[in-house]
């Protein structure tokens, strides 16, 4: 933000850490800073103050601007990164985050910059960052009233972009994502943007790269808990929720529940801090709607009272299915999980290996409904 420091002031500053592939305010290269606002690139309003250079050759196509309001970068192909501009307020929030990973730059989990063409170190960038952090520092001390609403509104887009890394990788799991699935996302982006379409687009962006990329769910789901944008534990449990009933909805979008779907909602709740109550009431709900929509008659009539309701969820069918029925359930199962299906998906190890799980709970289901039939 313009109002944390002067140009001069930051000037100062870049000019203790200057290197050859460093250029500061007024004395850029035509060319440097033509290509950097052209590629970058770099909004006209911007006030830019330093440029860092990260091509081999010179051509400053791939780099770092330094504007008043922030950082803007562009990354070469071998980097990888959900955004491309960090503001002031946060970068502040990136001190305990901020690291080197090679020869990137880590400003938090997924935004990263490249250095690998620069000739300043990822350690020196880093000590350029902490002094920056410094200084923002010591300007926001001298404000004791800090704005509330725009530390809530980072919090938040931290909150919405773990729930676009989440839905992605689930929405993703049992194949190509259908046109159902995509209209289903968007609407929910819709609604987590609040209608900003910058907002709306950063998290398309976000699901675009995560949905084909090794993530790692157990840091992404740290990042969304620690920072649910609520105080109290019952509205917060009340939106782990929501998201909980989401993944139920986007599972069931187009009239069917695959398998692995079906497997990872069963174990969401644990995941999400969740009692396991939830699974069985959404089960309920929305196993109950397919088969109504699937106008299902029913020969069996007997009470399954006493048999485990879990059992009817895991094979995805009603207890009250025939057993011609049951069986089709249970083999429409079983082959959507077979190993060389999933093989064939790319899935990551950890995933291949909980699918194998699932089949034996699987059988061990099937087994105790035919049991309990026949007696």
């Amino acid at each position: 933000m313009n109002s944390y420091f002067s140009k001069q002031a930051l000037v100062t500053l870049l000019q203790r850490y200057q290197t050859s592939d460093m250029y500061i305010a007024d004395r850029f290269p035509p060319q440097k800073l033509q290509n950097a606002v052209a590629y970058f690139p770099i909004p006209r309003q911007s006030v830019i103050v330093g440029l860092i250079d990260c091509t081999v050759f010179g051509s400053c196509k791939v780099g770092l601007a330094i504007t008043l309001d922030g950082f803007i970068w562009k990354n070469d192909w071998a980097t990888e990164t959900h955004q491309t501009s960090l503001t002031w307020d946060q970068l502040l929030q990136c001190e305990n985050t901020l690291r080197a990973v090679n020869s990137d730059i880590e400003f938090y989990p997924g935004i990263r910059f490249g250095m690998a063409g620069c000739s300043m170190t990822p350690a020196a960038f880093i000590q350029l960052c902490l002094a920056i952090i410094d200084l923002l520092s010591r300007q926001t001390e001298s404000q004791p009233v800090q704005n509330e609403d725009q530390q809530l509104d980072e919090q938040y887009l931290i909150f919405i972009g773990a729930i676009a890394v989440l839905l992605a990788k689930f929405a993703k799991i049992d194949g190509a994502i259908t046109q159902n699935e995509i209209e289903y996302i968007e609407e929910t982006f819709d609604e987590l943007s609040g209608g900003d379409p910058s907002t709306k687009s950063m998290l398309i962006t976000i699901f675009n790269k995560s949905k084909d990329e090794q993530v790692d769910i157990n840091e992404v789901l740290e990042h969304l808990i620690s920072n649910i944008p609520c105080s109290e534990p019952a509205e917060s449990q009340d939106m782990l929720l929501s998201l909980y009933v989401t993944h139920w909805e986007l599972a069931m979008v187009d009239g069917k529940l695959s398998a692995i779907k079906h497997a990872l909602l069963q174990e969401l709740p644990n995941m999400l801090g969740l009692p396991m109550s939830v699974y069985h009431n959404a089960s309920k709900q929305f196993l109950g709607i397919q088969s109504s929509e699937n106008k299902t008659q029913s020969r069996q009539t007997q009470n399954t009272s006493d048999l485990h309701a879990s059992y009817f969820a895991l094979l995805g069918c009603n207890p009250n299915c025939t057993d011609d029925e049951l069986r089709m359930a249970y083999r429409r199962k079983v082959s959507s999980l077979h190993p060389d299906k999933l093989q064939s998906k790319a899935l990551a190890d950890e995933l291949l290996q909980f699918a194998n799980e699932q089949v034996q709970k699987i059988n061990h289901a099937y087994a105790e409904i035919v049991k309990y039939r026949n007696r």
